[in-house]
């Protein structure tokens, strides 16, 4: 008695759905870094990307279309040796049972695909849970505005306040209450976990949304009062007529949309130091560096053990430029990073925190 052998179709598509199973392990069970605010096994990269979560997503699109056309070519190959069987019972029972075999396989891949979209921590929401765009009351009104705009404020809104935070401060590691203060006015300035302005709340192809694109731009009203107060004036200010421009050019100005002016903003709120650059995370970093009396060095690419909320981190190489705010614990997260993305979304808070590459510095002054 001759043994079945697995069909060499319906072996390729278990292959696939495999790889799948491969890659969930890979990026549930192995966690050591953190990319786009998202826990990773080996990767390591800058919070503007959109973390592991896109790249499984990306793959599992790249190997969907690939089914999609290998379903399509075995089902048409074989409906047409069907159909040229021309009454040979053998040949239009082997045609017909390749065809059942590869709609099987495919039935397969999309129930695995369907998990692993499930599963992977990037998750989805269902577009109609999200809320239609309103456009924000920057007068500072109920609601989105006032002084503690998205609820998580108050002279301690992370919970983890106090002369010292982060339970690994004092005098050695150096501290001041401008530095709590930086903490608690970027929570202030920053959209809070889950909500529905943050960027890091949806998936990549959510973001492809108009509705969402609108919503992540859209800074809180303690954010823009700061916008509006302190990119005029100081070093390099800009001009009333850009500020206004809502085009591609000068728009992400009036949204908070860039990381270094985010972190500018923050610190110029807080010092009431015009002075501190709010365009270029070159800028910031060399200030810090050369204002000692002010900025405490605390290291390149340091251990996360060693920052305290309200630590400033910096990274310039060729391919990154990026600035951001350690935020420390918040909503139940061990830690979490305060920061903006270059015409890409508003002040928000990520999960998890990246220091690879990243040189940081503490606020030490008395203002």
């Amino acid at each position: 008695m001759q043994k079945k052998k697995i069909p060499k179709y319906l072996l390729t598509l278990l292959t696939i759905s495999l790889l799948f199973i491969i890659l969930e392990i890979g990026a549930k069970h192995a966690y050591a870094n953190s990319c786009g605010g998202i826990e990773t096994a080996i990767i390591s990269c800058n919070e503007n990307e959109n973390g592991i979560g896109h790249i499984l997503k990306l793959i599992i699109e790249i190997l969907s279309i690939g089914a999609g056309i290998f379903a399509a070519l075995g089902v048409s190959i074989f409906g047409l040796q069907y159909l040229k069987a021309g009454g040979n019972e053998e040949k239009t029972r082997k045609a017909k049972r390749r065809m059942i075999e590869i709609v099987i396989g495919l039935v397969l891949f999309v129930l695995m695909g369907s998990i692993m979209h499930f599963l992977i921590p990037d998750g989805t929401t269902n577009p109609d849970d999200i809320p239609a765009f309103t456009p924000p009351d920057y007068s500072g009104g109920s609601g989105s505005g006032g002084s503690n705009p998205s609820g998580n404020g108050g002279s301690n809104p992370s919970g983890n306040g106090g002369s010292n935070p982060s339970g690994n401060g004092g005098s050695g590691q150096g501290s001041s209450k401008i530095a709590e203060r930086i903490n608690e006015t970027a929570h202030r300035f920053a959209w809070p976990i889950g909500d529905k302005h943050n960027y890091f709340t949806y998936s990549a192809a959510e973001r492809t949304n108009p509705e969402i694109k609108k919503l992540i731009k859209t800074p809180n009203s303690s954010y823009f009062a700061a916008l509006e107060k302190y990119t005029m004036v100081g070093e390099n200010p800009i001009t009333q007529a850009n500020f206004d421009d809502t085009s591609d050019d000068y728009g992400f100005w009036r949204q908070g949309a860039s990381c270094d002016v985010f972190v500018g903003m923050v610190v110029r709120d807080v010092t009431q130091n015009m002075n501190f650059p709010f365009r270029s995370p070159r800028l910031q970093m060399n200030y810090a560096k050369n204002h000692s009396e002010l900025f405490k060095f605390i290291g390149n690419s340091p251990n996360a053990a060693d920052l305290q909320p309200g630590d400033l981190m910096f990274i310039d190489t060729e391919t990154n430029h990026h600035s951001k705010i350690y935020c420390g614990s918040t909503s139940g997260y061990t830690s979490t990073t305060c920061q903006a993305s270059y015409r890409g979304y508003t002040a928000a808070i990520s999960t998890g925190v990246v220091t690879n590459g990243y040189t940081v510095y503490r606020y030490i002054g008395d203002r």
